[in-house]
Formats: C-alpha cells, sequence, structure tokens
C-alpha cells in the first residue's frame, strides 16, 4: 500500500467517510483524495495531534503496525463526539410525563409518580427530576399552554414566596406562583396564584378572575421546584 491506502485504511478502521476525518483533523476538503507521493509536515501534525496512537512510521513508510505500542484505537474527544456522547448517556434522558399541570383545581389529571416517557435533553435541563406539560392559560405568558417545564421535588417543602412550583396533590397537578397563607409559613397552608389576571367581562361572574387564588394544606401536597421550561422557540434554565 502507498501513504494514501494506508491513511484511508486508518480512516475505516475508525468508520468515519474521508471528508468527515478531514473535518476532524482541520484539513482541506478533498486533501485525501488528492495525495499523491506523501503527506505534507504540516498536514501530518494535524492528523498525529488528533490520533496520537496512529503509528507516524507505518503511515509513512509502511513499516510496522497501524498503531503506537501499547496504543488503542479510540475516536478523539471533538465537539461532536461529545455530543454524541450526551445524546446516548442514559443518565441525560429525563423521565418525562404528557400530562398537564392545570389552570385550577379541577380535571382528570395524572400523577407525577405515573411514568409516560422519557424526554431526551442531553444538558439542556441540570439537577432536574421529572418533565412536565402545561396545559391551560393560567400562568401566561411566562408558562404558556404546551410549553415543557423541568421540576425537582423539594423534599422539606420550604419555599421562596412568589417563586413558581408545580403542586401535585392526589390526582391533580398545578403549575402556580407560591405563597404562605396571610404570608404566614404557621397556617400550615400554601395559596396558590396565578399569573395570568384575566376577568370574566359580562355575565354572573363580571369582574372576577379567571383563574381566582385558593389554598392547600402543606402536608396534604408535593412541591416541585421549576429549574427550567422549554418553549416552542427557547428554553430558559432556572
Amino acid at each position: 500500500m502507498n501513504v494514501k491506502e494506508r491513511l484511508e485504511s486508518f480512516i475505516k478502521t475508525l468508520n468515519l467517510k474521508n471528508s468527515q476525518f478531514e473535518e476532524i483533523c482541520n484539513i482541506s476538503n478533498g486533501y485525501i483524495n488528492n495525495i499523491r507521493v506523501s503527506i505534507g509536515p504540516e498536514i501530518l501534525q494535524k492528523i498525529l495531534n488528533k490520533y496520537p496512537q496512529l503509528n507516524k512510521i507505518w503511515l509513512l513508510h509502511g513499516e510496522g503496525e497501524m498503531l503506537s505500542e501499547n496504543d488503542t484505537l479510540s475516536e478523539p474527544e471533538t465537539y461532536l463526539t461529545k455530543r454524541r456522547k450526551l445524546k446516548n448517556d442514559k443518565e441525560n434522558a429525563l423521565t418525562y410525563y404528557d400530562i398537564g399541570a392545570a389552570a385550577g383545581p379541577v380535571g382528570d389529571i395524572l400523577p407525577v409518580n405515573k411514568t409516560e416517557g422519557k424526554l431526551c435533553i442531553s444538558d439542556l435541563f441540570r439537577n432536574t427530576q421529572f418533565a412536565v406539560r402545561i396545559s391551560g392559560n393560567s400562568m401566561t405568558p411566562g408558562y404558556p399552554p404546551g410549553a415543557i417545564v423541568g421540576i425537582k421535588e423539594i423534599q422539606d417543602k420550604q419555599i421562596s414566596p412568589g417563586t413558581v412550583y408545580v403542586i401535585e396533590k392526589g390526582n391533580e397537578l398545578w403549575i402556580k406562583r407560591l405563597f404562605y397563607k396571610d404570608d404566614k409559613q404557621e397556617t400550615g397552608r400554601f395559596e396558590l396564584i396565578s399569573d395570568n389576571s384575566m376577568r370574566f367581562e359580562k355575565g354572573a361572574r363580571k369582574g372576577q378572575l379567571f383563574y381566582p387564588a385558593f389554598h392547600v394544606g402543606i402536608d396534604e401536597v408535593r412541591v416541585f421546584k421549576v429549574t427550567g421550561i422549554f418553549k416552542s422557540n427557547e428554553l430558559i434554565v432556572v
């Protein structure tokens, strides 16, 4: 084999195409196809920088083995390989529940403890246990229907009043801005407030809020901190 054939043989063992190998090594596209006699020192150094396990003597002169002694063949940690590794890493698959965090204490909504599937998020949400889909308009515009929020359970149920949380009570799941009732933790109750301040314009409920505040007992619920929100056109990590 000549030097071009040896290089192509090495590339084949990497399961790469010539063009992919050239991109990884920052070599101009088509360089390998145009090799005639030898490889220039600058190009050779670029290749060896990415693949130090490649035996330089074997590549240039065909002597010895393809790989240097005690070296194994592995793909270099390029941006593409890192992203591929993240995509395939099971630890980056977030448990996802295709259910709605509702507008109020009504409706047949599945609890967080019922698994629906997996959401491949890679490193988009950090410190996140689950993801749920928002339904209803009670938290617009910041948390629109259809958006996906990452959540993490707060075991001690200590909240920062005025912050958005997801609350689970039995078969009901709500995303709300949370306060202590009467701003006093000792009441033992949360007050759940909607961001949407829309009011009825006519009828028997004229002037009343579409999504009024309501209360739940702290001991009756599970509390989840919102760690991030994925909308159709943006990702926000909290």
